[in-house]
């Protein structure tokens, strides 16, 4: 390291770090509720009625993904502010300037404590756009829900498994 380590408290930035990983289960309840999107018109058959229509095909697919994706972000919002709301209340904001080494010594970072937390929850939320995208397209091609919510959770529940080190079939 080119400077030395300033020590100090940064335990609602590193809560938000160690706990970004919860937001797993708000990119399932978006994953859960967008599953039909297109799969129960094709399920009740009234997607041949729908994109029969002047707009059905261009404006009204592409306003359910544009309210799909509004909604994903919405949903993220309000769960990543009440995991990082909670921790900053409950743990304190000091510290964001602190550098990640810091907070453990084996983190090679140059970011600050509220930098990796920001961009945590940042990546979660790219994560939950991706998903939110995979579940509308699984859901214009599938016609059962089920499907397209089983192969969601699949995904993210299996890479949880993926190992971060070592030898494995995972990896």
């Amino acid at each position: 390291m080119a400077e030395p380590i300033t020590y100090g408290y940064a335990g609602g930035w590193a809560n938000i770090i160690s706990c970004a990983a919860f937001l797993v289960f708000s990119i399932l309840a978006v994953c859960v509720t967008l599953a039909p999107v297109f799969s129960l018109e094709y399920q009740s058959g009234a997607d041949a009625v729908v994109l029969a229509t002047k707009r059905g095909r261009s404006q009204l697919v592409a306003a359910k993904i544009i309210a799909a994706l509004l909604y994903a972000t919405f949903y993220f919002v309000l769960c990543a502010s009440v995991v990082m709301g909670f921790s900053v209340a409950f743990r304190g904001a000091d510290g964001f300037d602190l550098s990640v080494p810091a907070l453990g010594l084996s983190s090679p970072y140059p970011l600050t404590a509220g930098q990796a937390a920001l961009i945590s929850v940042g990546l979660m939320y790219v994560a939950c756009l991706g998903f939110a995208c995979l579940t509308l397209a699984l859901s214009s091609r599938t016609r059962s829900t089920l499907a397209v919510f089983l192969v969601d959770v699949v995904l993210a529940l299996f890479t949880g498994f993926i190992p971060a080190g070592g030898i494995g079939i995972l990896e």
